[in-house]
């Protein structure tokens, strides 16, 4: 009987940690200074062997408003396109490099970012392409990939970019991404 107690009191006292712990979560501030939920990448696909296509000029690179490209993706699938933004998220895969890029609106607030999906091809070297740090990503528009917001596990399509060029961009005071378009 007394084992019996034992138990009830243990499995009580867990529940309570348990409960203690989830409220503890909800109730930290976020560690990041978006307001964005992080996303999970998503799984390495096989890669088919292709002849090597030629790499886009990085100077004819346009910059593109990332919410023209978030409501019609398509309509910029092959374009060669530029854009200035802090990495959320970075994986490292075995031909690629994954990054969620908060990309901010060319002339606009700095505040003012869409959530892109990138690939850099052939991948970076690890540490190079570092979360939280700004970069201009030069690129070219793929078709939308599926992400799964890593938080609530709800799915969306964002559209995909590869990336053949990036450079370190400075953080202003403020910790937001400057640099010229």
């Amino acid at each position: 009987m007394k084992f019996v107690k034992f138990l009830l009191v243990v499995f009580a006292m867990m529940g309570m940690l348990f409960v203690g712990l989830v409220t503890l979560a909800l109730t930290l501030p976020s560690t990041s200074n978006s307001s964005t939920t992080r996303v999970i990448a998503p799984a390495a696909a096989p890669t088919v062997a292709a002849s090597p296509t030629p790499v886009p000029d990085f100077q004819a690179a346009q910059a593109l408003d990332p919410r023209k490209l978030i409501a019609d993706p398509k309509a910029y699938r092959g374009s060669n396109i530029k854009m200035i933004g802090k990495a959320l998220n970075v994986a490292q895969h075995d031909d690629y490099t994954w990054v969620q890029l908060m990309a901010q609106t060319p002339g606009a607030a700095a505040y003012v970012t869409e959530s892109l999906a990138l690939e850099i091809r052939p991948h970076a070297v690890s540490g190079q392409v570092l979360d939280q740090d700004c970069y201009k990503m030069y690129g070219v528009v793929g078709d939308p990939q599926t992400v799964t917001r890593s938080l609530t596990g709800a799915q969306n399509d964002v559209p995909t970019v590869t990336v053949y060029r990036f450079e370190s961009v400075a953080k202003n005071q403020y910790g937001e991404c400057s640099g010229q378009w």
